[in-house]
């Protein structure tokens, strides 16, 4: 079993070839680096006795790795409380915290924490002295300044925080805490204040953006607390672009004594573009430069540096390689490692596979895939082992038992595949595969309609309907059937998984439908469908009828139009009436219906339309009270006469009598006393002329007049010997009184009604 990459620690490497396990020991402060630091604040260094105080200890490992296990506090030589597991710090991939909060009796407290990495290796901080019963007598105030105060990204900066107390009293002590928008500097936070109240930090350098410095001051147990806030804006640089570093070292396992190659590959993030020659990379161990610790990019962007010395026995470096920088390429760094081992370990180790995942998957879901890497010695862990299904790959790092475990979205078209589980070897483990047989199964569909339940028939109606898979997400580009009836819309799934089309017009007989909506399925995934039920309604319809005003009694000719939503309605049989009477009718292309029928009922009289409907179509009905007015003219041929003046409707008027000269206004002059107001021969059309004779001569009709009668209105009347004639500028409608008689002793009167022309 081989423990890698934590720091200077002890190594336990059973070799299959050797007989014995060596250990190793930790690196002595000569060794490139360190692996960790802990460090120990207070909430308040100066609580009253029995107040409550949370101490921090915070550890931080340099190679980048989380800190784990428990820290152990003090006060002097004794243990207070049970060891206090860490806890990663957020946003900190090298952080972890212990805190523990006690209280103290007065007097004077020199307080540490101490912590013991995996490889046995005990860090114990500096003392920390709390003055429990002292009340802090001098204020304190603090100043915080950068240098230099135009920062460039990637530049380094020097921070200075300068505390002062009031009164005149002492320059403070203690150490001044930093940190950028809440996070503290890595790897050191703090500086120690020097003899003129002085604490500095350098900071490699700083990202473009905005950035807030806190410097933070907890006072000493005399001087209080104090703290300040710096606002430093990076510009961005315009010209500037990504770049990565790539660190390989071979080889990564040697022993004491072995030469190193090292070489960082330097190109702009997105594109094989490497800054130019000749610009410079800083190499470091452990953050520590190395010997050489710079080199320069040749032509194809590579910096090279062989280190042959320096390394030592049962330590692991990680190696860090920084571009500097320029106008047009950003800073970046990456990172290798290499390993010293004892001068009888072996240098290749074999290794084994073993798969402990998922077997099968369904298309669209999470698979976990995992193995279990080992040596004859035991587990092997934080190494990287490679699994590839079908095209997709994914990658894990072994832990403590071996494990490596990563998870992948099944894209692979459903078959059976196999899953090849990798690990590459690093120079002291050699490499090993194994492949495992897996299944991919199709996806789950669900399909929910989602348009509209009902039409009127005729209408148009949009259909539509969602597809997702068995997590819920929607399918684009996924063909849906939607069916009413014998009326079919396909339609494919955009955004979301909806899939819409619209029938124009709905043909079905109106009445309750099962809608048809499916998914076929494909290669991916399983069909699936809804059966909502649809309502097909009968069409609305909208019958008129025309007024036909003054008409005479016989055959009359009726005229209606029947719509259905403002369109024609053709072929539909309707009843068009004429008040009792009726005749039934059918619609032609333009909607409108019409035929004759024979009345005799005279005046006023209802105009109507009748559609009884059918199986697609409601019924509908209109009528115009007075929609018509029918007449007839007098018996014998002859037509009654009034004046011109005389022939506005609502005008009480005498047609016939021994007055009618002196009743009828006639526009063109006076009428001879001889025209008693019957015409004997005379047209039914305006615009004629007509003659009669004198008096009783022109033989009027002796019986009952009709109610309603047709009388010619005249401009002119003249008499020539015997023969009267006269215009026929109008004909109306008189409304007949009773008391006619065919003398004119007996007058013909009554109100005019309507005109006919």
């Amino acid at each position: 079993m081989k423990l890698r990459r934590l720091g200077p620690r002890a190594i336990v490497l059973c070799a299959i070839a050797l007989a014995c396990c060596a250990v190793f020991g930790a690196a002595s402060p000569s060794a490139v680096g360190a692996t960790q630091t802990i460090t120990l604040s207070a909430d308040n260094l100066a609580p009253g006795a029995g107040d409550t105080v949370t101490l921090t200890a915070t550890v931080t490992n340099s190679d980048g790795t989380t800190p784990s296990g428990t820290v152990k506090f003090f006060d002097g030589t004794v243990q207070m409380g049970d060891p206090v597991t860490l806890v990663p710090v957020p946003g900190s991939a090298s952080q972890a915290v212990a805190l523990f909060s006690t209280s103290f009796v007065a007097g004077p407290h020199s307080l540490t924490a101490s912590y013991r990495n995996k490889s046995f290796i005990t860090t114990t901080t500096p003392p920390l002295v709390l003055n429990v019963g002292h009340v802090a007598t001098h204020p304190t105030t603090i100043t915080l300044t950068s240098d230099p105060t135009v920062v460039v990204p990637g530049e380094p900066v020097t921070l200075t925080a300068t505390v002062a107390a009031g009164g005149g009293a002492p320059v403070p002590t203690g150490l001044v805490s930093f940190d950028d928008n809440g996070v503290p500097f890595f790897p050191v936070s703090g500086g120690v204040l020097d003899a003129s109240g002085h604490a500095t930090l350098t900071v490699s350098g700083f990202g473009s953006g905005a950035h807030v410095i806190h410097a933070s001051y907890p006072g000493d147990g005399i001087d209080s607390a104090s703290a300040a806030v710096l606002n430093v804006t990076v510009p961005e640089q315009p010209q500037a672009v990504d770049t990565t570093v790539d660190v390989s070292v071979d080889p990564s396992y040697i022993h004491e004594g072995d030469a190193v190659t090292i070489v960082a590959h330097v190109q702009q993030v997105g594109a094989a573009i490497s800054p130019p020659a000749g610009s410079l990379v800083s190499f470091y161990a452990n953050d520590v430069p190395l010997d050489p610790a710079n080199a320069p990019l040749d032509a194809n962007g590579n910096a090279t540096i062989v280190v042959s010395g320096g390394w030592q026995t049962g330590s692991d470096y990680k190696i860090t390689a920084t571009y500097v920088g320029d106008a047009s390429f950003k800073t970046s760094s990456g990172d290798g490692f290499v390993s010293v081992l004892p001068p009888d370990a072996p240098l290749t180790v074999p290794t084994q596979l073993a798969y402990a995942g998922d077997t099968s998957g369904v298309y669209g879901t999470t698979a976990h895939l995992s193995g279990v890497l080992t040596t004859s010695a035991g587990p092997v862990a934080n190494e990287p082992v490679v699994f590839t299904l079908g095209a997709q790959t994914c990658t894990g790092i072994t832990d403590s038992t071996g494990l490596a475990a990563c998870t992948v979205i099944v894209g692979q078209t459903p078959g059976n595949y196999t899953v090849d589980a990798a690990f590459a070897g690093d120079g002291l483990l050699l490499s090993t595969d194994i492949t495992h047989a897996f299944a991919i199964g199709r996806q789950t569909t669900t399909l929910t309609y989602t348009g509209a339940t009902s039409a009127d028939y005729g209408d148009s109606a949009t259909l539509s309907a969602t597809l997702r898979d068995g997590p819920g997400a929607g399918l684009v580009g996924k063909s849906v059937t939607l069916a009413l009836g014998s009326q079919t819309c396909p339609a494919t799934t955009g955004p979301g998984g909806i899939a819409s089309c619209t029938i124009a017009h709905v043909t079905q007989t109106p009445g309750s439908y099962t809608l048809t909506v499916s998914f076929a399925g494909d290669t991916v995934y399983f069909p699936s469908s809804a059966s909502p039920t649809f309502q097909v309604r009968k069409e609305s319809t909208t019958a008129t009828v025309t007024a036909i005003g003054a008409v005479a009694a016989g055959s009359v000719q009726l005229r209606g139009t029947l719509l259905e939503d403002g369109l024609p309605l053709g072929g539909a049989t309707v009843t068009l009436s004429l008040g009792s009477f009726s005749c039934p009718a059918t619609t032609n292309a333009a909607g409108v219906a019409s035929c004759s029928l024979s009345t005799t009922t005279l005046g006023p009289a209802t105009v109507g339309i009748s559609y009884a409907g059918d199986a697609n179509y409601l019924g509908s009905s209109a009528s115009i009270s007075g929609g018509a007015l029918v007449f007839a003219f007098a018996s014998g041929g002859g037509s009654f006469v009034i004046g011109d003046g005389n022939s506005a409707t609502g005008t009480a008027v005498t047609f016939w009598g021994a007055q009618w000269a002196k009743l009828n206004k006639v526009s063109g002059g006076a009428a001879p006393e001889a025209f008693k107001g019957f015409a004997a021969q005379a047209a039914t059309a305006c615009g004629t002329t007509w003659s009669t004779g004198p008096g009783n001569s022109a033989s009027p009709p002796a019986g009952n007049l009709p109610a309603y009668m047709a009388v010619l209105a005249t401009s002119a009347v003249g008499k020539s010997g015997s023969a009267i004639s006269g215009s026929t500028v109008h004909i109306v409608v008189v409304k007949t009184d009773g008391g006619y008689k065919n003398d004119p002793g007996h007058a013909g009167t009554g109100t005019v009604v309507a005109t006919v022309c």
